[in-house]
């Protein structure tokens, strides 16, 4: 009786490492991605993600192109696990002219964005915004505060860089 208890407990131990990372979840999000707006082909970019504290991952969207901003710096922010995927929080700053805030230009913009991400096999992240709202630089917190102004929302898919090259590709 005492070996089966014992035999119990071990494999309890053994299993609570995999109960913590969630069952069917062999995919792992840390690396280079590129993708970006489902519906307009101008807006992609460069997505990297790496890994912080347990289910916690920092991101960076580097951005192709943005018409009619003089500078948009990149998106950077937070990656949390959930049940579902992953949520994603993430700001950017956008100076809507180019004379600097100090010359008489207005200060930047907060871009800040939610996303809803779930994998749809290894090397392919579906994400669902959810909420993209511009605040003018002040006392408004983002994600806490009603922005001052709201954006469109809508679908981004981002494809895994590979890390392989195929024969006849690459020398």
């Amino acid at each position: 009786m005492r070996k089966i208890a014992l035999l119990m407990i071990v494999i309890v131990l053994v299993a609570l490492p995999c109960v913590a990372q969630g069952f069917g979840n062999e995919c792992n999000p840390v690396g280079t991605w590129y993708g970006g707006s489902d519906a307009t082909s101008g807006m992609k970019y460069l997505l990297k993600i790496t890994a912080g504290p347990a289910g916690h991952y920092a991101v960076t969207y580097e951005i192709g192109f943005v018409p009619k901003i003089p500078k948009l710096s990149n998106y950077s922010g937070e990656m949390v696990k959930t049940p579902e995927g992953f949520v994603v929080y993430s700001l950017a700053l956008a100076n809507l002219v180019s004379t600097p805030p100090p010359m008489g230009g207005p200060p930047p913009q907060i871009w800040a964005v939610r996303a809803h991400m779930q994998f749809q096999g290894c090397d392919t992240l579906k994400s669902t915004i959810d909420f993209v709202g511009l605040y003018n630089w002040g006392d408004k917190v983002p994600f806490l505060d009603v922005p001052d102004i709201s954006a469109p929302v809508g679908t981004e898919s981002y494809r895994r860089m590979p890390t392989t090259c195929s024969a006849g590709v690459c020398p």
